[in-house]
Formats: structure tokens, sequence, C-alpha cells
């Protein structure tokens, strides 16, 4: 048996309790604006990627920027068209492509959830000084890359760059517009 660290197992253990703790305070950031966690991820995810990419987005991309299954986001984009928030467009030069565009109905319902939600990022990255803040993007992206390796997901061609900061302040200045 290989053996771990106290530090590596350490920080196993930290890196899943903030992941758990993220998506709770999301949850409730969500909530206030009548959306779950689940449905406001999809709706940001298509919003950035529409500015980062200056595309629409389809549904394998979509999987591929949120790291879920084709099939379980089909599935969440299935319940969200149900309720008005996604609507699927036949692509014209291939008809097997199908385009997901956000509703005016789910547009309200995002920028009413953002504001909560940036708030949230805002008082959470607060601990962290501009040093400390790029500093924990650069180890992330490094621990994001090897357990991107280790699943055996490699980096789609479908993945929005999050390196574009021209396009990443383009995207949150529409968004701060919103709210």
């Amino acid at each position: 048996m290989t053996k771990i660290t106290a530090n590596e197992h350490h920080l196993w253990i930290v890196l899943h309790q903030v992941c758990n703790l993220m998506l709770k305070c999301e949850e409730i950031a969500s909530s206030e604006a009548g959306l779950s966690r689940e449905k406001y991820d999809v709706l940001m995810a298509i919003k950035f990627y529409n500015v980062v990419e200056e595309t629409e987005v389809i549904e394998t991309n979509l999987a591929r920027v949120l790291y879920r299954s084709t099939n379980s986001i089909s599935t969440i984009i299935d319940r969200m068209e149900a309720e008005g928030l996604i609507k699927k467009l036949r692509d014209l030069p291939d008809r097997r492509v199908i385009r997901l565009i956000v509703t005016p109905k789910a547009e309200k319902m995002l920028k009413k959830a953002a504001k909560p939600h940036m708030e949230l990022i805002k008082r959470l990255c607060s601990v962290y000084t501009v040093k400390e803040l790029q500093s924990s993007i650069e180890l992330m992206e490094k621990f994001k890359q090897k357990a991107t390796d280790e699943s055996g997901l490699k980096k789609y061609r479908g993945e929005a760059d999050l390196n574009n900061y021209p396009k990443m302040v383009e995207f949150l200045v529409q968004l701060n517009e919103g709210t």
C-alpha cells in the first residue's frame, strides 16, 4: 500500500470540506432567486461560454466546462427546458448539434441570483491578499490539472478559456450591469 503523509491527507480533507462548504454557500445564494445551485451553475456556464468563446454553447461543451457527464447535463437541460429556463435550438448546418439559449425568464432569475453570488465570492476571497489570491489560483490550477489527468478526462477543446482575462472582465462587467 502507498503511504501518504499527514500533510497530504490533511490537504485532501480540507479540499473536500472547502468544496462542500462552497456548494452549501452557493445553494443558499441561489435559492434567494428561486434557482438551485445546479441550475445557477448551468446558466452561468452558458453565459460565460457565450462571452469568453464568443459562441453559443452545446450540451457536450457545457458538460466539459462543468466536468459532468453529457447524460447528467442532458437531464438538467431537459428539466430546465420544461421550466422555460433554456431553449434548445438545432444547428442548421449540423442538425445533430443542439445549441442552448438562456430564456428571458432565466436571464431575470440569473440577474437576481448573481448579486448574492458575487457578494459571497467577494466575502470568501477577502481572506486573501492579492498575492495570496494569485498563488491560490496557480496552486489550484496545478491540482486541477493533476486531477484531470488522474480522472482520464483531458482538457477539452470545448472548455472555456479561464485565462482569457479581457473576456473574463467583459463577462463580469456584463454581470455587474445586470445586478
